[in-house]
C-alpha cells in the first residue's frame, strides 16, 4: 500500500475462531493507519453489506437458492 507517500504491505487474513478479518500494515505506511485508512480497507471487503439481505436476495434466485 501507499499511504501519504509511505510504502508498506497490507495483509488481510481471516480470524481463526471469530467471524472477522484481521488487517495488518507493515512498513512505513503503518504510521499513517487511521480511521480513514480502516474505512478504505473495510470498503474493499464490503464489510458494510447486510448478509441477511444478500442471502434473502440470493435465496429467491433459482440458480443461487440451492447454494445459500
Amino acid at each position: 500500500v501507499d499511504s501519504h507517500g509511505a510504502a508498506g504491505r497490507l495483509t488481510v487474513t481471516r480470524h481463526p475462531r471469530r467471524h472477522c478479518l484481521i488487517a495488518t500494515v507493515e512498513g512505513a505506511a503503518a504510521r499513517h493507519v487511521d480511521a480513514a485508512f480502516a474505512a478504505r480497507v473495510a470498503s474493499m471487503f464490503d464489510l458494510g453489506a447486510d448478509p441477511a439481505a444478500i442471502g434473502g436476495g440470493l435465496a429467491r434466485d433459482p440458480w443461487f437458492a440451492p447454494l445459500v
